[in-house]
């Protein structure tokens, strides 16, 4: 059975079971953060108006690697909550329409997704949310979706340049043999309590993933 906890800086007296919600960072994961944090505030103007744009390109570039798209199809946002918002304003929605979703939405889309991608035929489609820098660029880019998406002013960008060491971290620990292990327990454990209490499953036998996809049009 695989045993990550070292990896992590979660109190050592808490058995932390809740990685779907608000997960915990893997220590070199968090170091790269911390480090781009220290090279933005050692020349703030330079990293942010020189250097931002080909390094968020790089990590895009990693990202879209490991997701098999191209790096101009991703952008980075905040949070769950923007990805969502970006799609949501977007539709030119009327009386009487509908949007569908399944039974198993996550929260706040319930509350959605962490990046966002779109198939380049759609991409002319979403508005951006926030009308900033990006926004009628006085130097597009090659992608008007990124460049309306990503450069929303002053903003901490440390966490989309550590995507790259948490790709590193999973394929260094075979992520895909974890995530089957944590199913098992996740399993083995819903049996027990449900063993233990005499309660139905509540999800009929089967433990849905808690990695959240991406928003696809």
């Amino acid at each position: 059975m695989f045993n990550l906890r070292r990896d992590f800086l979660l109190d050592p007296d808490v058995i932390f079971l809740n990685h779907g919600s608000f997960g915990a960072t893997p220590k070199p994961v968090f170091r790269a953060y911390q480090r781009w944090q220290r090279e933005l505030e050692r020349q703030p103007v330079e990293f942010l108006g020189r250097r931002s744009t080909e390094l968020m390109a790089d990590s895009r570039t990693a990202l879209g690697k490991y997701l098999g798209t191209h790096a101009d199809n991703l952008v980075y946002t905040q949070n769950v909550t923007i990805s969502i918002n970006i799609v949501a304003r977007s539709l030119d929605l009327g009386v009487g329409d509908e949007v569908l979703s399944s039974d198993h939405e996550y929260g706040a889309m319930e509350r959605t997704w962490r990046f966002l991608y779109a198939r380049p035929e759609a991409q002319s489609l979403l508005k951006p949310l926030v009308v900033s820098w990006g926004y009628e660029a006085e130097l597009p880019g090659p992608s008007q979706f990124v460049d309306h998406n990503e450069w929303w002013g002053t903003r901490d960008l440390a966490t989309f340049l550590s995507v790259p060491a948490a790709i590193e971290f999973q394929q260094k620990h075979g992520w895909d043999k974890v995530r089957v292990a944590g199913h098992a327990l996740a399993r083995e454990a819903e049996e027990h309590i449900c063993s233990l209490t005499g309660l139905p499953s509540l999800s009929l036998g089967v433990i849905h993933s808690a990695f959240h996809p991406s928003v696809t049009l």
